[in-house]
């Protein structure tokens, strides 16, 4: 989860940048550059999120087999 809010962080910044640019400056290939960096975030951001959420789901497993656990260690 730590990475997923540092890439959040840069998510913010990369866009901030993106939408300054789009009002400002009519340069595509300025303007492309900058989508591709804040679309780059995004798709960290996303495989982050699901690398965390594997995380939980296989934690939540292994806690309910050791509650469930018939025979004690």
């Amino acid at each position: 989860m730590y990475y997923a809010l540092v890439d959040w962080d840069l998510l913010q910044r990369a866009y901030a940048n993106f939408a300054k640019l789009a009002e400002t400056s009519r340069d595509l290939p300025q303007l492309f550059i900058a989508e591709a960096r804040q679309n780059i975030h995004r798709i960290n951001l996303f495989a982050d999120g699901v690398w965390a959420l594997l995380g939980a789901i296989v934690a939540a497993i292994g806690i309910h087999g050791l509650c469930t656990n018939k025979h004690p260690l």
